[in-house]
């Protein structure tokens, strides 16, 4: 136990060293960027945010079986290469490591969670002196990151009150599972682009001694890689030691299946509809003006309620529309990484007037359809919101 907490600690602080492009499996990479001093006069008093869940295991049985079972029939076999039995040596470990535990909050995403808070409220304590509102979604992995968070908020500010919204009556707000009529699943796009890109052949010999025998084993061979795939990316947010794929495979192919990846998030989640979303927190922040006292709302949820989100509000960095190859060369891991979150802080001088600022992975973010920055102006933020609300 104190070596896994041990690796936990030393992942948070030498991520940067692995370099790898994990998708939206990325753990948190917990480097605040610099913040443009406050205009003069203005003070902070309240907080609205998004936070997806902190890093977890990996979300089902199946995302590593298809993998695990062929390696293991051919290790059985013995027709697996030294690369091959690497390889099965770590899908058994990530799957001994997960039983149990899939799709579930790890310790990792915990001590993230804890991480943000902790700076959330260092950056603006006054919005916690008096009440904070929180939403969740009803996965337990988003219900234990709202608790990690909302745990070191009340250790540093005890005097908080406290009121939750938790239930399958929020999750059209938290969670959006929006599908236009015209959606292509991104899987299908992803198996597409596999099938044009890898050479299944060349990858395969890689790992079987017996290409033909291991292509019989392996049957379809992009769910076989698919799942290779997630054995590797799925490591770091368990506190399991990253292993170099590329030493296997290659780089070209590391490459195309991080495409790939890409190219299948980027099509299941920049779907703009985030209606309920959107007019939560401009009704939230309407209440929070109005009162004299500061006050925070914070919300916990998934990638893709997150990606919508800043999506449809016209966030810099998060595109609408990219066609398939710009899609598939977007940096989930960059934009989207387990425990993403999107601060809006509001600030206001002693006439009345409000200004915003935009955080995004603690980083400031500029709004498209606006000029200036990082602090706008409450009342341009809201009209472009107000275009989103439901009516």
């Amino acid at each position: 136990m104190k070596r896994t907490f041990a690796l936990i600690f030393l992942l948070i602080s030498v991520r940067i060293a692995f370099a790898q492009d994990y998708g939206v499996m990325q753990p948190y990479p917990d480097r605040p960027g610099a913040e443009t001093p406050v205009p003069s006069g203005y003070k902070p008093f309240y907080i609205s945010h998004f936070g997806r869940h902190g890093s977890r295991y990996l979300s089902k049985e199946k995302t590593v079986l298809p993998a695990l079972n062929a390696l293991m029939q051919a290790h059985n076999e013995g027709v697996l290469t030294t690369y091959g039995e690497l390889l099965l040596a770590k899908a058994e470990e990530i799957y001994a490591r997960s039983t149990g535990m899939w799709g579930q909050l790890s310790p990792l995403g915990v001590e993230e969670h804890k991480h943000i808070a902790y700076r959330m409220v260092k950056r603006c304590p006054s919005a916690f002196t008096d009440s904070v509102r929180v939403m969740a979604s009803v996965y337990p992995r988003c219900i234990l990151s709202m608790a990690a968070s909302t745990g070191e908020i009340a250790r540093l500010s005890p005097s908080t009150k406290w009121s939750y919204r938790v239930g399958t009556r929020y999750q059209s707000i938290i969670n959006t599972r929006h599908r236009p009529s015209d959606w292509v699943p991104g899987v299908s796009l992803q198996r597409n682009y596999l099938k044009e890109k890898l050479d299944v052949d060349l990858l395969l010999s890689h790992l079987f001694i017996d290409l033909e025998r291991g292509k019989e084993i392996v049957g379809n061979p992009y769910a076989f890689f698919k799942a290779v795939y997630s054995i590797w990316a799925g490591r770091e947010a368990i506190a399991l030691e990253p292993f170099a794929l590329d030493s296997l495979l290659g780089k070209e192919a590391v490459k195309i299946l991080c495409a790939s990846e890409s190219l299948s998030s980027y099509r299941n989640m920049a779907i703009p509809n985030s209606d309920s979303l959107i007019t939560d927190i401009v009704r939230r922040a309407d209440v929070a003006l109005a009162s004299a006292k500061p006050s925070a709302d914070l919300r916990y949820g998934h990638d893709n309620g997150f990606m919508r989100l800043l999506v449809q509000i016209g966030m810099c960095g998060y595109p609408m529309d990219l066609d398939d190859d710009k899609a598939a060369g977007y940096c989930f891991s960059d934009k989207v990484p387990l425990a993403a979150n999107f601060q809006m802080i509001f600030y206001r001088n002693r006439k009345g007037k409000v200004l915003v600022k935009f955080l995004i992975n603690e980083k400031e973010c500029a709004m498209n359809a606006l000029t200036g920055g990082p602090y706008y102006e409450w009342d341009d933020v809201r009209a472009i919101l107000d275009k989103h609300c439901l009516k």
